[in-house]
């Protein structure tokens, strides 16, 4: 869905620049920020999607006319900044579809419709903790094999989950797994080729003013407030 690829945008720009470009105290900043990267909508042509109150309350605003991609994302290839123009539009209609972008010159060498098989109908990823512990270590086992002896059976995990602690408070000797010989991770380092101008091939409009990570716009950011210690022994609450 269109929200979906402004998510996808918003990543994608935090991948580029290392860090958030729309970050915000709370809705109303964060709004500003967009503003001030992406400039200010037209409100009748790409705010048609938004409640008339948030038109007006945008409208209202100083006019802002953005900022240059290039110059946010200074070492930025041209299809890398063409691709998140196209995610992230004021307009949801204006997004580009993931089948598009899939096909996007920036994308283009590594997406093989063949390999990359389609769900025929709706599947559910829930699993136990247990099931979500063997999937991870059975990941981490293809780059380490040698950790394949450590892997306890399926069984044995859950009697552990379930087990119920022991009264036995006396010491209990701990036998640490025999240090392993350190391997290296394979090396993952590959260059993105390089394409024509900035265009060729592209999604046929040019990259916007800005970019963004808000993931969401106008949604909340989550609080990071800590809720006080409870007071030590001795001390009065």
């Amino acid at each position: 869905k269109a929200v979906d690829m402004w998510s996808v945008g918003c990543i994608f720009a935090e991948l580029q620049g290392r860090k958030p470009l729309f970050p915000g105290t709370d809705h109303v900043n964060q709004l500003a920020t967009i503003l001030d990267v992406l400039g200010t909508p037209h409100v009748e042509r790409e705010l048609r999607h938004v409640p008339e109150k948030a038109r007006r309350y945008i409208a209202g605003l100083p006019p802002s006319v953005g900022k240059p991609m290039r110059s946010l994302y200074p070492n930025a290839s041209n299809e890398a900044l063409d691709l998140l123009g196209g995610m992230l539009c004021w307009d949801p209609s204006q997004r580009c579809t993931v089948v598009q972008a899939l096909s996007h010159p920036y994308l283009v060498a590594f997406h093989n419709p063949e390999a990359e098989p389609v769900a025929t109908q709706p599947f559910d990823f829930d699993m136990g903790a247990v099931d979500a512990q063997e999937a991870l270590f059975a990941e981490v086992v293809r780059f380490r094999p040698e950790l394949e002896q450590h892997r306890l059976p399926k069984v044995e995990q859950k009697a552990k989950r379930t087990r119920l602690p022991s009264h036995d408070l006396g010491p209990r000797p701990m036998h640490p797994p025999p240090a392993q010989p350190a391997t290296s991770l394979p090396s993952t380092d590959r260059s993105w080729p390089r394409y024509g101008e900035r265009g060729t091939g592209g999604l046929g409009r040019p990259a916007p003013s800005g970019g963004g990570s808000a993931c969401g716009s106008g949604r909340d950011l989550p609080s990071r407030a800590v809720a006080p210690g409870r007071p030590r022994v001795g001390q009065s609450a």
